[in-house]
This record gives structure tokens, sequence and C-alpha cells, in this order.
């Protein structure tokens, strides 16, 4: 038996499904196309669980709430607790598109499942390290390479292969787990520090993301066997011409243009985000105020992932992105000129629904235009390539700012990134071919079924081992 058939069965039943013999065809068919509907959202939804103790929450949002108890127990300084990030970072990097290819060549599930124990058992190390440096720089440069795995390269593929319309809904839901856990994660490790000890939280977040994760990638990352003719009316949209799976996608103007603009994008927005205390103190705000930006911007990330979804369904040109960057970009003209506390918060507002739409973006493009034999790494070229933009640009902005004395020149050159982006992003060209009609011949459904359409078989089959 397949492994989780069995709970596949069960899903099965819950959308409508049966396997017995005695329907009508008409029946199956039905059936099948219910479970054709169901499937792909709870994948999306599975995803956003998992996303909410992936890497972005745990090794990013709560790295602070760390220092202080771990510098005082080790007898580290804050610079010997930070100094791993930025090697890990680049590490990341760099390694990000290789898992993309293993992703593509072996499929989401054998190289999610061995990632999600490995990053489980190094943060549980973590909470168990003495005062050693370079055994905690292992640990991290580890995690950060792991993450490239569990996070939102591979859940991502997983979300967008479900043979289903509205990919940029389901795409929404599933990153919004990295927002959630931005909100929630710190919360919860904040009250475990003060309960059990940092030692005592890692252990425990360890052990809830294996708990968490572990059962939601064995299950959703394989589709039932019920639905593989239901997938078949859902072909992958051709790529277009010179920039198939077969074709080094660095080679493609189309790809630079999505690079870029991600890239450049990014750079901007983490850059005023990581800093925006000291920017919203520095224009006189007081602490207070600039710590409930850190939430609005979160809640606004939010937002503007979801908003990102719905308009990638209903408008079909990759235009549809210049908005959300202009909102960014109108929210960096605002805290270049006003300073009162309301305005400011609209500003993170405006920056938010920016930061919200990159990911969501490049992933959709990328699955648009290239198809899903190479999903994984491109993706993963891209995310390679906004990791580094988005961990150097806060050191730039830093800088700046020692350099002349004010954040002015920091955040105009931020501006001057955005606008740079939304002139990438207007290049893109129009899509590629939509999907096929679902009104196939009957015959054209039985080679998809079979595997003996390539596109089909890549996509909806091969991809999920």
């Amino acid at each position: 038996m397949v492994p989780g058939q069995s709970t596949h069965r069960w899903l099965g039943r819950r959308a409508g499904l049966s396997g017995r013999t005695g329907f009508s065809r008409r029946a199956g068919s039905s059936m099948k196309a219910s479970a054709s509907n169901y499937w792909p959202w709870a994948v999306a939804v599975a995803s956003c669980l998992a996303l909410i103790f992936s890497g972005a929450p745990m090794l990013v949002f709560t790295q602070s709430l760390f220092l202080g108890p771990m510098a005082a127990d080790l007898g580290w300084s804050g610079a010997q607790y930070y100094a791993p990030l930025a090697l890990a970072g680049l590490i990341s990097a760099v390694a990000t598109p290789y898992i993309g290819s293993l992703a593509d060549a072996m499929g989401v599930r054998r190289i999610l499942i061995p990632a999600i124990v490995l990053y489980s058992l190094c943060y549980a190390a973590l909470g168990a390290i003495g005062s050693s440096l370079t055994i905690y720089m292992l640990l991290i440069v580890a995690l950060w390479i792991l993450q490239g795995a569990h996070g939102v390269l591979l859940y991502s593929k997983a979300v967008l292969l479900s043979p289903s319309s509205k990919a940029g809904s389901r795409l929404a839901i599933a990153l919004s787990g990295t927002a959630l856990g931005g909100i929630l994660v710190p919360i919860l490790v904040d009250a475990l520090i003060s309960a059990q000890g940092w030692r005592g939280t890692r252990l425990t977040l360890a052990l809830m993301t294996m708990v968490v994760c572990l059962p939601l990638a064995w299950i959703f990352t394989r589709p039932p066997a019920d639905l593989e003719l239901a997938g078949a009316n859902h072909v992958a949209p051709t790529p277009a011409a010179g920039e198939r799976g077969g074709v080094n996608v660095l080679a493609s103007r189309t790809f630079w243009l999505i690079l870029l603009t991600i890239g450049f994008s990014g750079m901007a927005v983490n850059s005023i985000l990581i800093s925006i205390v000291p920017i919203l103190t520095a224009k006189g705000l007081s602490h207070q105020w600039a710590a409930m930006g850190i939430s609005i911007i979160a809640g606004a990330q939010l937002t503007g992932r979801f908003c990102t979804g719905m308009l990638l369904d209903i408008v079909k040109s990759p235009k549809i992105g210049i908005p959300m960057l202009m909102s960014a970009l109108m929210g960096v003209a605002v805290m270049l000129t006003i300073a009162s506390p309301a305005l400011s918060m609209f500003a993170l507002v405006l920056l938010g629904m920016g930061l919200g739409a990159e990911m969501e973006l490049a992933a959709y493009f990328v699955r648009r235009y290239f198809g899903a034999a190479v999903f994984a790494r491109t993706y993963g070229y891209i995310l390679g390539a906004y990791t580094i933009t988005a961990t150097s640009g806060p050191t730039i902005l830093a800088l700046s700012h020692e350099a002349s004395g004010s954040y002015t020149m920091g955040l105009l050159g931020c501006g001057i990134l955005l606008a740079v982006s939304v002139g990438f992003l207007a290049a893109l060209p129009p899509y590629p071919d939509e999907p096929l009609s679902p009104d196939m011949s009957r015959e054209n459904l039985k080679r998809a079924a079979d595997g003996r359409d390539g596109d089909h078989e890549r996509d909806f089959g091969g991809a999920y081992r």
C-alpha cells in the first residue's frame, strides 16, 4: 500500500469519493471532480500550518528574544551571537537552488520529510550547546541550509502543482503561514523563555516542529490516487519559447527580470523594516510607537499576501504586481516627508503590503513562465538572490546613517530601488499560453492520467514522489 494511502482514502470519502465499484461512470467522474476541488485547498492550508514553524518565524523573528538569556548564560557578546548569521545567509543563498534541483528531480516529499527531521534535531541541539562558538556557528549554518527545504520553496511547489484553478489564492493561504508565524511564534517564545528558560524553549519548539510539520508533509505532499484522472483536466501552461525546463533558465531574459524585480524590492523593503525602530525614533516618534509599528507591518504583510493572491487569479497579466510595489514606494515617500505618528504608521502599512507581495509574485511568475519541471530550481535562484539582497541591505542602510547622520539618503536609495523594480516588472512579457481547456477528448484524458503527457507527468505525478 502507498504510504499514507489510508489517510488519503479517508480524505477522499470526506470529499465525496469512494473506491467501491458499482457507481456509474458519471457519478465517479463527479466524485473525482469533487476531490480535484477539495485537495488543492487542503494542501494550501497544510502548507500554511507547516510554515508557521519554518525558518523565517523561528530563525529570524525570534532571534532577538534569545539574545539576552543566551548571552548571559554562555558569556557571549551581541556581536558573537549574531556573527554566524551573515555567513549562514550567504551559504543558504548558494544552497537553495541545489535544494530546488533535488526537489525537481526527486519530488517534494523525498526532500521535505528528511529536511523537517534534520531541522528539528539541529534546532533541539541549540538548546544543549555549551559556550563553543564553533558548534553554535555550525548549527546555525545547518539550520539556514535546511530552512531552504523546510520553507517557502518546497511548500510553494507543492501548492502550485495541485491541479486546480485559483493558484494565486491558494498560494496566498500557504505563504500566510510565515506571516502568522511572525506574529504567533515570538509571543510563544517569550512565554516559554519565562516559564522554562531558553534551553527548554529550543527543545519545545523543535518538538512542536516535528509533531506539527512531519505529519502534514507526509500526508499532503502526495495526492490521493483517486485524483489522477481529475488532475488530467488541468494541464500545465506551456512555457514561452526558449524557456522550457530543458533549457537553462539563466539564459532567459524573463528570469532575470523576475530576479532583479524581487532582489531590488527585497533589498529596499527589508532594509527599512529591519531598521524600522531606529528610523522612527530618529524622526521623533516614541519607542512605544516604533514598537507598535512592528505589529502593524506583520498585519499589513498578511493583508498584502491575500490581496495579491486574489488579484493574481483575477488579472491575467504580470503587471498586477505593479500596484503592490508602488504601495511600498509610496510608503517610503511618506516616511521621507512626514513625521507624525499616524502617517508614519500609514507608511508602515504600505510597506508591509509590498513585503507581503514579493515572494508570492515570484512563485506565481516562475510557475507561469517556466512550468513545474524546473520550478523549485528556478525559484531557488530567486530566493537565493533575495536572501543576499535582504541581508546586505540593512548593513548598507546602517553605513549610510553612520556616514550622514541621517536616514534620509538611505531612504532615498530604497525609493530608487523600488522604482527600478517597478520598471523591471513592467518589462515582463505576457504570460505564456493559458492552461488547456478542460473540454479535452477522452483519449487525451487517458493519456494524461497514464502519464504519457509530458507536462502532466512532471507536474502532477513525479513531482510528488
